[in-house]
């Protein structure tokens, strides 16, 4: 709760002016335009007859407010439960297309058949709350899970495995503000439907104390019972917002470029010896490969509520390690791969070759037996390209890790690999492969670069051959 508090002091006042400063004017020309009219204040009565009234009125406005608030929470609380639950078991069992027929429910026709179920005390309210803010809550949920980025769920099926739970720490931390969002909705759903018991006949409540108020032509109490109604809206709006900014930090979205997806690349028709870079020319392609493998996708999808060090050491978690057994390397990866002095640093924080970075380290954090790259480079200008390729073929060079990398690259899958195969998408199968005997590191320069432009030459002329090059 203290969290909360923080948040709520640390809204700037000028904030608040600019949103209330339209109502202020409203107020006084009310007060005014009551004062100066003939308008009888019984049956209009200025802001300051009802604020007067909220003071005078207060044995009766506070446990009805209280009721209110205890019966909107309630249901608001059971249906945030309950829709979480629904919305990530609907989502995991592809069941999306079951809920729009439940939106064309009119759950608030369902307030008679409560009262007469459950008589005219708290039930009720509580029930009808329930309901209304469920399907949105539920909703909400499905929609956050689904927008975590493809990139970031194929990564997280490769780490986690068949640790569900360890995924969906992730995924759910990612569907928290579309999660929030559906709750500041419901709240309101929730807050119409307990009006509209008391409204209804339900005894005590805020509804309950307007409708006797109108009931005797009682307007001061009648506009006190609204007012207070607005008040305690807006205190739950707060409220609620205030939960999400403690839980959230403010940094809940991921960082990720989308881009298309080509063929689908089956690894066990790629001869790949242990410890070589083995390279793919095609379009954008998908490799399909066992679970052991760590991926490299275009997209660096990183959470970004993780700083660097905590995206790298990821999948440490999702292996269900101890953090301190992978922090060793993720520190040597950082220093060999031009990442020191970013480790506090978020995702929002890095330019695209750095969030690239960082997506290579994680994957080689625990020490994968085949580092698959699915074209990482192509959100990259050809400075960033040039840079990184270079530092790429160096970490190698020092690990000898086993890469099978899927480019539209010519040169770069030349420049930093030991084999190149040709792939050709209506065999579904490596049409050819040729072996690049260039020494290490190929740096583009005069002595490299003839070596380099001969095997790109053998690799178009197969390109040519097949159809898939000009």
């Amino acid at each position: 709760m203290t969290g909360v508090l923080a948040y709520l002091r640390k809204v700037r006042i000028s904030h608040f002016a600019a949103k209330l400063y339209p109502a202020v004017v409203a107020l006084a020309v009310w007060e005014l335009g009551v004062r100066i009219s003939s308008i009888r204040a019984d049956l209009l009565p200025p802001p300051s007859r009802v604020i007067l009234e909220l003071w005078q009125s207060r044995s009766l406005l506070q446990p009805a407010a209280a009721l209110t608030f205890a019966a909107v929470t309630a249901g608001l609380g059971a249906a945030a439960a309950a829709g979480l639950a629904l919305g990530i078991l609907l989502a995991e069992r592809n069941r999306w297309n079951s809920l729009p027929g439940i939106l064309k429910i009119p759950l608030l026709a369902l307030a008679p058949l409560l009262l007469a179920w459950f008589g005219w005390e708290f039930a009720p309210r509580v029930v009808l709350a329930f309901l209304v803010a469920l399907v949105t809550i539920t909703t909400g949920t499905i929609e956050g899970l689904c927008s975590v980025p493809r990139a970031m769920q194929r990564f997280l099926d490769a780490a986690s495995g068949n640790r569900v739970v360890a995924r969906l720490r992730v995924e759910l931390r990612a569907a928290l503000p579309t999660f929030f969002r559906s709750l500041r909705r419901a709240a309101g759903y929730s807050f119409a439907a307990v009006m509209a018991i008391e409204f209804a006949g339900a005894e005590g409540g805020l509804g309950h104390l307007a409708l006797e108020a109108a009931s005797k032509h009682n307007m001061p109490l009648l506009f006190a019972s609204l007012t207070a109604m607005g008040v305690f809206f807006l205190l739950l709006q707060l409220l609620i917002k205030g939960i999400e900014r403690l839980l959230t930090g403010g940094r809940m979205e991921f960082y990720a470029a989308s881009v298309g997806s080509g063929t689908v690349i089956d690894l066990d028709k790629l001869p790949v010896k242990s410890g070589e870079f083995f390279s793919v020319v095609s379009g954008a392609g998908t490799v399909r490969a066992d679970s052991s493998a760590a991926r490299v996708p275009c997209e660096p999808a990183l959470p970004g509520w993780l700083t660097v060090m905590e995206n790298i050491l990821l999948p440490c978690r999702l292996d269900g390690r101890n953090r301190d057994e992978g922090y060793d390397r993720a520190r040597w990866l950082m220093e060999s791969f031009g990442l020191s002095g970013l480790e506090k640093l978020r995702p929002d924080s890095l330019t695209p070759e750095q969030a690239q970075r960082v997506c290579i380290c994680r994957a080689l954090i625990l020490s994968p037996p085949l580092l698959v790259m699915e074209d990482p480079f192509r959100i990259l200008d050809s400075v960033a390209r040039e840079r990184l390729a270079a530092d790429l073929e160096l970490l190698w060079m020092n690990s000898r890790f086993t890469v099978l990398l899927v480019t539209g690259h010519i040169e770069e899958a030349v420049r930093l690999s030991d084999r190149v195969a040709v792939w050709s998408p209506s065999g579904n199968e490596a049409a050819e492969i040729i072996d690049v005997v260039i020494p290490r590191p190929r740096r583009m320069d005069s002595g490299t670069m003839p070596a380099v432009m001969e095997c790109c030459s053998r690799v178009r002329i197969l390109l040519r051959a097949r159809g898939l090059l000009q």
